[in-house]
């Protein structure tokens, strides 16, 4: 079946991605020292900045971290914060500004609650004590998915690794998400989207197929609005442009 499509997707403000790893396009700082790499000026920039797993940062990190986010930054925060400093020293300066700490879950069930949804994280939550917004429980009701206003940006607190793995994940995403405004670069309901950056700085979208029929559907990618008909497993390639 014919593929009808614009020559180029035009794209605006912040997205993310349903991906096999939805965050490659975001600041990632597992191993970055914020005080010389990057400057608030280059963090500012970005979409989104998440920080991964850290137990050990330094105050002046930290503080730069609180720095970005009243300024309006969105930051994500998944695994653990910050609690001591790079020499064993405490330094809790996130949790303390941010008016949230961590506690260990007695609970032995790996899943978060939604609403009515019960979603797999691969591990048993903490728990998440003091201020914000409640985005999912454990399974006893208690906290494990928070979002904190804080200035004029947003943080959000997930106590679990967040790179999915099964698509049912994915409703945490959404809700992360849509906490700090940010939409998915490819909305459909049976076609897939993936971006990938080429080697020249140009931005792909790729649509998929999954199934073994043809699919007809109307989708948004980016600003724009396509009728799209992918026959069976195809794919098909677009160039986005900013808007």
């Amino acid at each position: 079946a014919a593929i009808h499509l614009s020559a180029s997707v035009h794209l605006s403000g912040d997205y993310y991605f349903d991906t096999c790893c939805p965050f490659s396009p975001l600041k990632c700082l597992a191993n970055k020292n914020l005080v010389e790499d990057p400057g608030l000026d280059e963090m500012q920039r970005k979409g989104l900045i998440w920080l991964r797993g850290r137990e050990e940062m330094d105050t002046a990190t930290q503080r730069k971290l609180l720095d970005y986010v009243g300024g309006g930054g969105k930051l994500l925060i998944d695994q653990a914060l910050p609690s001591r400093e790079l020499d064993h020293s405490p330094a809790s300066i996130l949790s303390r500004e941010l008016g949230v700490e961590l506690r260990s879950n007695d609970g032995r069930i790996p899943k978060i609650k939604i609403g009515s949804y019960e979603i797999p994280v691969g591990q048993s939550p903490a728990i998440i004590s003091g201020a914000g917004e409640v985005l999912a429980t454990d399974m006893l009701g208690r906290p494990a998915l928070c979002g904190v206003e804080f200035g004029d940006g947003r943080v959000v607190i997930a106590p679990f690794d967040v790179t999915y793995q099964m698509r049912s994940q994915l409703a945490y995403l959404n809700s992360i998400m849509r906490w700090f405004g940010i939409r998915r670069i490819v909305d459909a309901k049976t076609i897939r989207g993936q971006v990938r950056h080429g080697v020249d700085g140009e931005t792909f979208v790729y649509l998929a197929n999954p199934y073994r029929h043809t699919v007809r559907e109307e989708i948004r990618v980016g600003e724009d609005r396509l009728t799209v008909e992918l026959p069976a497993l195809g794919i098909v390639k677009q160039r986005m442009v900013p808007s």
